[in-house]
C-alpha cells in the first residue's frame, strides 16, 4: 500500500487527466458544431448561388436579371425600406399645387413638369397636391374632361410619399381657396391664366383660384425668390411650365432629390399588377431587351391631320424606312452581344411595320408587342386605352434586362431615368447606329 503522500499525488494526477480529457472532448464538440454550422451556411450559400446562376445574376446584368424575376411590389417594399432618412421637414398645412398655364403637351411632357414640382415641394417644405394628367398628343388633342386621368391611375402615391408628403385635391380644397392661395407664374404666362384657370381648375377639378390681377409674376432666373415670397403662405399654386427647362443649382441636395424623384415616381399599382400578369407572356418569363421605337417626324408630317403634300410624305417615309432597317440591324446585333434572344417592341400602334423589319433578322416568335400579350378578353380593351397602355409598356420596359431608348422622346427619357437609378443597362439608339449622311438626325 502506497504512503498517503504518494496516494495524494496519484489522485491529483488522475484528476488532472480527467480535467484535460473533459476539455479535449468539449473542444472537439465545439469544433464539430462549428464545422456543421459552417457546412450548413455553405450549403445555403451554394443554394443561393445556384438560384442566382439560374436567373443569370452572376452576369454583368446582375441588377437587371434580379429585377426581371422579382415582382414589382417586392422591389417597392425594399425601396421604401432604403429611402433616405434626411428628407426635408414638411408641414401638413403647407400645400403646393402644380399649376399648368398651358393646355398642351403629351403625357410624358406633363410628367417631366410634375417632376420639377416634386423638387420644388421639397425645397419649399410643402405637401405636394396630386393633380390629374391628360391624355394628349399625337392622336389626341386638347385638355378635356374626357381626357382627364386621375393621379392614382398614373402614379403610385404611396411610393411618391417616400420623397415628399402628398395630398389629394380634396384635401387642398378643404384648406385653400381664392382668398388664401398665392399663385406664382413665370414671364409671359399671365395672358393665358384666366382661360386655363376656368378650363382646368374651375370646370374640371373645381379648385377656386385668385383672379389674374392677384397673381405674382417672376422671371425664370428668379427661382430662389419662390421660398421667401411664400414663406408665410399656407397655399401656393406654382406654374410648372416655366420650370420645365429650368436647371436647379447643382448642389448635393438637388442631386439627391432628382435621384429620389427618378426612383420613386413609378407607375400606379394597377399598372404594375397588369404587368405582373403579363410578364410570363414575354419570352416565357425569360430576360428580354425592350426597344422604344417611335418616329416623331413621321407622326407630325403624315399623321393626325397635319399632312403635308403626299409627295413629301412618300419621300419622308422612304427615309424613315431606311432608318428603321438600320436601327433594327443595330438592335439585333446588341441582342446577340448581350446574349438575349427576345425583344419587346414598345411602339405606337401605327408603327408596327418595325415588326416585319425585325423579323428579317430574328424569328417572329422572339418579337413581342402589346398586340401579342394583350390577346385575352381581360386586357383587350387596353389596346384602345392609349394612356394606360403607354404606362404598361413603360413598366415592361423598366423591367427589361436591357433598354434601347429613342432619342428626343420624353417617353424613353422617363424609362431611362427610372432604370438608371436602379442600375439597369440602357442604350440610346443614336449611340449604337451608324447613320448615313442622308438621314436627318431628327429621325433619331
Amino acid at each position: 500500500m502506497l504512503p498517503r503522500t504518494y496516494r495524494n499525488i496519484f489522485q491529483g494526477c488522475v484528476l488532472l487527466c480527467i480535467v484535460f480529457a473533459s476539455l479535449y472532448v468539449h473542444k472537439q464538440w465545439l469544433q464539430g458544431n462549428e464545422l456543421m454550422h459552417w457546412k450548413n451556411a455553405r450549403t445555403g450559400d451554394e443554394h443561393q448561388h445556384s438560384a442566382q446562376e439560374r436567373h443569370g445574376t452572376d452576369s454583368k446584368n446582375n441588377v437587371e436579371s434580379t429585377t426581371v424575376q422579382e415582382p414589382r411590389e417586392n422591389a417597392r417594399m425594399k425601396q421604401k425600406q432604403s429611402t433616405a432618412t434626411d428628407k426635408p421637414k414638411i408641414y401638413s398645412n403647407r400645400y403646393l399645387l402644380p399649376f399648368r398655364p398651358n393646355a398642351m403637351g403629351g403625357a410624358n411632357h406633363q410628367y417631366r413638369r410634375f417632376k420639377k414640382a416634386i423638387i420644388m415641394s421639397a425645397l419649399t417644405n410643402r405637401t405636394l397636391v396630386m393633380t390629374p394628367f391628360f391624355l394628349h398628343g399625337g392622336h389626341v388633342g386638347g385638355y378635356t374632361k374626357e381626357h382627364l386621368r386621375p393621379f392614382n391611375a398614373t402614379f403610385d402615391a404611396d411610393m411618391l410619399s417616400q420623397v415628399v408628403p402628398v395630398a389629394t385635391i380634396e384635401a387642398f380644397k378643404r384648406v385653400c381657396n381664392r382668398n388664401n392661395t398665392k399663385v406664382i407664374l413665370w414671364a409671359g404666362e399671365r395672358e393665358q391664366y384666366e382661360n386655363i384657370k376656368k378650363l382646368i381648375y374651375t370646370d374640371m377639378v373645381e379648385v377656386d383660384l385668385p383672379s389674374e390681377d392677384e397673381v405674382i409674376n417672376l422671371e425664370q432666373m428668379q427661382l430662389d425668390k419662390v421660398a421667401p415670397i411664400t414663406k408665410h403662405e399656407s397655399c401656393v399654386a406654382l406654374s410648372i411650365d416655366g420650370l420645365l427647362h429650368t436647371k436647379f443649382n447643382n448642389t448635393e441636395q438637388i442631386g439627391q432629390l432628382e435621384y429620389l424623384v427618378d426612383k420613386y415616381l413609378v407607375p400606379a399599382p394597377n399598372v404594375v399588377r397588369i404587368v405582373n400578369d403579363l410578364t410570363n407572356k414575354i419570352c416565357q418569363g425569360k430576360q428580354y431587351l425592350a426597344y422604344h421605337w417611335r418616329n416623331q417626324s413621321a407622326e407630325m408630317i403624315c399623321f393626325f391631320g397635319r399632312e403635308r403634300h403626299e409627295n413629301d410624305c412618300a419621300s419622308q417615309r422612304k427615309v424613315i424606312r431606311k432608318f428603321a432597317e438600320i436601327s433594327a440591324e443595330a438592335v439585333t446585333n446588341l441582342m446577340r452581344k448581350e446574349q438575349i434572344e427576345c425583344i419587346y417592341l414598345a411602339c405606337p400602334l401605327w408603327a408596327l411595320d418595325m415588326v416585319d423589319i425585325l423579323s428579317k433578322r430574328i424569328p417572329r416568335a422572339s418579337i413581342f408587342t402589346s398586340g401579342d400579350i394583350l390577346g385575352s378578353p381581360k386586357y383587350q380593351t387596353l389596346l384602345e386605352d392609349y394612356y394606360t397602355l403607354s404606362l404598361v409598356e413603360q413598366e415592361i420596359s423598366m423591367r427589361a434586362a436591357v433598354f434601347v431608348a429613342t432619342t428626343h422622346s420624353n417617353w424613353s427619357n422617363f424609362v431611362t431615368a427610372n432604370r438608371r437609378t436602379n442600375g439597369r443597362s440602357n442604350y440610346n439608339i443614336k449611340d449604337i447606329v451608324k447613320l448615313p449622311d442622308n438621314i436627318p438626325p431628327a429621325l433619331l
